[in-house]
């Protein structure tokens, strides 16, 4: 007699990231504020962090650069895990937002082009 075990594991981030959106979409030579990064916010962020929402409006250029970087620490949190945003979501952004999270922040949080 034999068994065949079989298992299901999320053993990489990949298998914990939202894969909605097309990732094999390049990222831009300059990300912005305006043109990346307030849609990232506007489809994830704004029930709480919006401008009827109960945290920092992050939809206001000012107040997403000033928390870049902890804005980005949060989203890059294992799913679960404290502090993870968006809160109560079960899955991370899609990598290309991380990446555009993380590039708006090297290219020196730039608002418009």
């Amino acid at each position: 007699m034999s068994f065949l075990i079989f298992s299901c594991s999320n053993d990489s981030a990949s298998d914990l990231t939202d894969n909605n959106e097309d990732n094999n979409e390049s990222i831009p030579d300059l990300v912005t504020f305006n043109q990346n990064i307030l849609p990232i916010i506007q489809n994830s962020c704004t029930p709480c962090h919006g401008p009827n929402g109960s945290q920092p409006d992050y939809t206001n250029f000012r107040n997403a650069s000033d928390n870049a970087t902890d804005i980005s620490d949060r989203v890059n949190r294992t799913p679960g895990s404290p502090g993870f945003m968006p809160e109560g979501q079960l899955v991370r952004l899609s990598q290309r937002n991380l990446d555009l999270i993380a590039k708006w922040i090297t290219d020196g949080k730039v608002e418009q082009p």
